[in-house]
């Protein structure tokens, strides 16, 4: 839950910032990311942080998903911010599409895929709906406030929630699909 709840509640943010939203609200995140980073490195010690987002309790693995889930939500602030829709989707292809994958994959995902027998039918398909449905919600609800000056169509949406659904999906991806699903979602939305 972490996963999904942390990007989702940090984008929402954005729309109560005023002047210097941007800068302020990437220090935020990018002060996080560092604190899991010194963390990983044996730095500091914060044994319920690495409770709560080590999968084997290894404080190590800080510096790989989680790393890169914090590096996405800076870049994706600094970079698009709340006027460009390509990063509410890279935040919400993230946090939603594959928190959700893992949440419904694990739950209730005992088909496997052919290609990848640590991932599930129903997280895949968890990943997409999810993933479009909060793309879809946020990029409406940023509209409506005036933020956005163009919107991403429905069938841009669907198309890089499936490719993204899959490109998750990679066998021996690991935690470095936090990367891989971000760059691909910026590089689908960048050239179509």
């Amino acid at each position: 839950m972490t996963h999904i709840s942390i990007g989702l509640m940090f984008c929402l943010s954005w729309l109560f910032y005023v002047s210097y939203g941007r800068l302020l609200s990437a220090s935020i995140v990018s002060a996080l990311t560092l604190n899991l980073a010194l963390i990983g490195l044996g730095i500091r010690k914060d044994p319920n942080a690495v409770k709560a987002l080590c999968r084997d309790g290894d404080p190590k693995e800080l510096l790989v998903g989680p790393l890169a889930y914090g590096a996405v939500l800076t870049a994706a602030t600094l970079t698009y911010w709340r006027t460009n829709p390509i990063g509410l989707v890279v935040v919400h292809i993230l946090c939603a599409g594959d928190g959700f994958a893992g949440l419904f994959g694990t739950l209730y995902g005992s088909t496997r895929l052919p290609w990848n027998s640590e991932k599930s039918v129903v997280g895949t398909l968890s990943f997409f709906f999810s993933a479009w449905l909060g793309c879809s919600l946020y990029q409406y609800l940023f509209a409506e406030f005036g933020y956005l000056s163009f919107t991403i169509p429905q069938s841009d949406l669907i198309l890089v929630c499936a490719v993204t659904g899959l490109i998750e999906s990679i066998p021996r991806l690991g935690s470095w699909d936090n990367l891989a699903i971000s760059a691909s979602t910026v590089f689908i939305l960048e050239n179509l």
